[in-house]
């Protein structure tokens, strides 16, 4: 069979780690490079040569949902000059190459690209991805979205595993595997750097942003978090209010959770003006903050939240558990706390429909404006029973595989991981 991964900087790694355990099994592999700074070592790849200046020319292609989900033109003051010389060289080598099935993530635009080109060349394209609950599991989402490519016919029973996760959930002692706070050292981080500096002397400006960019944004950032702060509310001045409580975790940005899979929702801004222009009166919306901030904090929402007396700003500080606690109903995109609510039994709303969360307990909200009919009418809402419960963990389990997908400059494969994650894509080829 013949394996084509594209490569994601250090994600590339792992992607030849894994590759190693495949080779074995007779199946021919390629990657194709964008960032020629992270090339494979033992395996064949197609470099695409970063463009001359007569290659750069405003894209004729429709590639909205490419250029919507780009974060060099969303964050760093890109553009879209680069994408039809890269279209058209991913292009020439998938369909010369016509690889059985193609990995890579969904994040990069040169990866998005493939996807386009592979979904019209009806060639599988598979991105593996870490999920936050069940700990310690891969998915491997189909093309561009995030529902899994599943094929077990001999589906186990985790019955007993379902009742330890629903006790851990109630019990908050668990949490995804990358909220953790790891320590970096200051050396990997020179590292790091130095890496990017050297891929962007060398002509690598379409995937890494400058350094000096980056540090402006972080400054801006640093000052948005004060001014944030500063506007905020305790947990128990929130429940002295007397109002009912719907809360949003803000996504990351940029990732794919939201800049990909709830694309429709990416101006995270627009979204809670939307929410709260649309909410009943006796409500209330708390918006609490990625515990990793990013860019999705901006000026404009600052401004917002400070002159729109429905919106409470939770304090960057906080840990969910609190507001979590109050809240009486949970609103997401794509988010993990969906799955915390599901096992708790707390109301939630989500925006983004997937056949993978579908499950008593879990709401879709069709359009913003309806959530007043939702509002009204909550503590009516089914909670997933525990039969419900057992049979949705059961499902995580049975469309998703063992292992962690690290991908990070500070972060290290163990040969344990790598065993699981060979042994996890030598299964979903067997189906292929």
């Amino acid at each position: 069979m013949k394996i084509l991964f594209i490569e994601n900087m250090y994600k590339t790694y792992t992607w030849e780690k894994i590759a190693e355990g495949l080779i074995i099994d007779g199946h021919e592999i390629s990657f194709l490079v964008q960032n020629k700074i992270f090339t494979p070592k033992n395996f064949d790849y197609q470099m695409i040569q970063y463009p001359s200046k007569n290659d750069l020319k405003k894209s004729s292609k429709n590639l909205q949902k490419i250029i919507r989900a780009d974060r060099n033109i969303n964050y760093f003051g890109g553009n879209n000059d680069h994408y039809d010389y890269y279209y058209a060289q991913i292009e020439k080598y998938i369909t010369r190459y016509q690889p059985s099935v193609v990995f890579g993530e969904s994040t990069l635009f040169h990866e998005l690209m493939a996807i386009e080109i592979c979904r019209k060349n009806r060639i599988l394209y598979l991105h593996p991805s870490e999920i936050g609950y069940p700990k310690d599991r891969i998915a491997f989402y189909n093309f561009d979205t995030k529902e899994p490519y599943h094929f077990k016919k001999n589906k186990k029973n985790y019955d007993k595993d379902a009742i330890n996760f629903i006790n851990e959930i109630k019990k908050r002692s668990i949490e995804p595997r990358y909220m953790g706070n790891k320590k970096i050292s200051l050396f990997a981080k020179f590292k790091d750097r130095v890496v990017r500096f050297i891929g962007r002397l060398g002509g690598e400006v379409y995937n890494t942003p400058s350094l000096i960019k980056k540090i402006e944004l972080n400054k801006r950032l640093k000052k948005l978090i004060i001014l944030w702060n500063e506007q905020s509310k305790k947990i128990s001045d929130i429940t002295s209010l007397n109002k009912k409580i719907i809360m949003f975790p803000m996504h990351l940005q940029p990732e794919a959770n939201i800049d990909v899979w709830g694309q429709e929702y990416q101006n995270q801004t627009k979204l809670i003006e939307k929410i709260v222009t649309n909410l009943p009166n006796n409500w209330l919306l708390a918006v609490k903050l990625n515990p990793k901030t990013k860019y999705e904090l901006t000026s404009d929402l600052v401004k917002l939240c400070s002159e729109n007396k429905k919106i409470i700003c939770i304090n960057s500080q906080e840990k969910i558990k609190g507001i979590f606690d109050i809240s009486d109903i949970i609103i997401t995109v794509t988010g993990t706390i969906l799955i915390e609510c599901i096992f708790s039994n707390k109301p939630v709303l989500s925006l983004n429909k997937t056949d993978f969360l579908k499950v008593k307990g879990n709401q879709f909200l069709d359009k913003i404006e309806n959530i007043k009919i939702y509002l009204d009418n909550y503590e009516n809402n089914v909670h997933a029973s525990f039969d419900d419960k057992l049979y949705f963990y059961n499902k995580m389990i049975n469309q998703t595989y063992d292992g962690n997908m690290v991908c990070g400059p500070f972060e290290t494969l163990d040969k344990t991981n790598i065993i699981r994650l060979q042994k996890a894509f030598k299964e979903v080829l067997k189906s292929i």
